[in-house]
C-alpha cells in the first residue's frame, strides 16, 4: 500500500529526494524501490554511494577508459597477452 503510494506520488518524491538528501544517508533502500524513482535518481544516488566508498577503498578504483590514451593503452595491453 505505501509503495503504490509512493508510486503514484514519483515525480513528487523524486523532487524530495533530491532536495533532501545527504551524503552520509544510506540510499540503498532507493536502488531497491525503483518503481518509485527514475533513472536520474537511481544514478544520482548511486553515483553518491560509490563516492562515498571511494575514499575508503581508493586503491581498489581504476579508470577504465581514458579517451586521450585509449590508442596508446589498447596496444598495451594486447602487449601483455599471451599467445596460445
Amino acid at each position: 500500500m505505501f509503495w503504490e503510494k509512493m508510486r503514484q506520488r514519483r515525480v513528487e518524491l523524486c523532487f524530495l529526494m533530491v532536495r533532501l538528501s545527504k551524503r552520509s544517508t544510506d540510499y540503498q533502500w532507493i536502488l531497491e524501490h525503483k518503481e518509485v524513482t527514475n533513472f536520474k535518481i537511481r544514478q544520482r544516488f548511486a553515483l553518491k554511494m560509490l563516492r562515498e566508498g571511494r575514499h575508503k577503498n581508493e586503491e581498489f578504483y581504476e579508470m577504465l577508459i581514458c579517451r586521450s590514451r585509449l590508442f596508446e593503452q589498447s596496444f598495451e595491453y594486447i602487449g601483455h597477452v599471451n599467445p596460445r
